[in-house]
């Protein structure tokens, strides 16, 4: 895995937990919390290996709560990616889009995300801080 220092800018002035939730609401995306005491990314990749996948796999991409920052309309966070897995379920939407299997971008998604158990955990749903 590898980390990334992201930075970018919205419309509006969200607030942190703005983004917060909104992170939230996406499958491919662990927002990691504090509490779960990950400090690198080898840490992930054992939270990969606890959750049953291949080589511990983790293709969500994986940010760091505590790392997310607003000031006004400029975000800043840190990502940890799985260069291994990360493009598993990409890759898997688009031979489907491209074959003409499913053409639906959602119906292709929940497809993949099922089969590749990506969205079923939410750690801040599952483990009291």
């Amino acid at each position: 895995m590898h980390t990334h220092s992201v930075s970018f800018n919205v419309e509006g002035t969200p607030s942190r937990d703005q983004v917060i939730n909104a992170l939230k609401k996406w499958r491919r995306i662990w927002l990691i919390p504090a509490w779960y005491n990950i400090k690198s990314t080898g840490d992930i990749t054992e939270m990969g290996r606890i959750l049953g996948r291949p080589k511990g796999d983790m293709m969500e991409n994986c940010i760091y709560e505590e790392s997310v920052s607003v000031d006004g309309s400029d975000i800043e966070l840190f990502q940890a990616v799985h260069q291994e897995s990360d493009v598993i379920p990409e890759n898997i939407d688009c031979i489907r889009a491209m074959t003409g299997i499913e053409k639906n971008k959602k119906k292709s998604m929940d497809k993949t995300d099922k089969a590749l158990g990506i969205g079923n955990f939410k750690p801040w749903k599952v483990m009291p801080p």
